[in-house]
């Protein structure tokens, strides 16, 4: 009895597990994104190979891997929650300004910080360990590294039908200004759909969306 009451969980700890496993899975999402839409960012932004290279290598390993190290002390010394919500603003402003970024080197500043927000996986590992008994750690380390093939394939399948959408309709004149998860659905073949063009800008005609209007990608 006592063993078992030594491994039961403390009231909150699955949804805290659960919601560090989310929110780590959409960290590989966006590691993988890059790659999966290297091309077309070459193509639109000029970019050399090296250049290529450079955001999905150096500027955001390197810096991820030492904002780590002093993320890691400060978790060490508590305030392991604080951390992990200033690292999630961080890298979600960061990644906000990848997509506005017009040239390599906006895009490779953006990509630093997102490798620096990123960077706060000590202070998640260490939050699951807090909140887990001795017994438990394996299985919630586990749930938890499962973000990583998740967000790997997410990222790299889910990107590249989201390109193919986006790439249509960039054929098509219209740029979609308000691209989000409710605005994708996956259709019986497979193939990302984009819909509701509620903010979306015409080519050759600007008054192509109006109230009333719906637009969207027809594969």
């Amino acid at each position: 009895m006592a063993d078992e009451a030594r491994a039961r969980l403390a009231p909150g700890t699955a949804w805290t597990v659960a919601l560090l496993t989310a929110i780590y899975t959409f960290a590989f999402i966006d590691r993988q994104i890059l790659a999966a839409l290297a091309e077309p960012i070459k193509r639109d932004l000029a970019l050399s190979d090296t250049q290529i290279g450079l955001l999905g290598g150096l500027a955001f390993a390197f810096l991820n891997a030492f904002a780590s190290l002093p993320l890691a002390r400060l978790a060490e010394r508590g305030g392991r929650t604080g951390i992990i919500a200033i690292g999630i603003a961080a890298w979600s402003v960061a990644t906000m300004l990848c997509g506005a970024a017009g040239n390599f080197w906006q895009l490779l500043l953006a990509r630093m910080g997102v490798g620096v927000g990123e960077a706060v996986q000590p202070a998640m590992i260490a939050l699951i360990a807090d909140k887990t008994p001795a017994a438990r750690r394996a299985t919630m380390f586990a749930i938890y590294n499962m973000s990583i093939p998740l967000g790997a394939f997410a990222g790299a399948a889910g990107g590249g039908l989201i390109a193919a959408a986006l790439d249509y309709a960039h054929g098509m004149g219209i740029i979609h200004r308000d691209v989000k998860p409710s605005n994708i659905l996956i259709g019986p073949d497979d193939h990302a759909v984009l819909i509701d063009f509620g903010l979306a800008d015409g080519a050759d005609d600007p008054t192509l969306t109006h109230e009333g209007g719906l637009l969207g990608t027809p594969h």
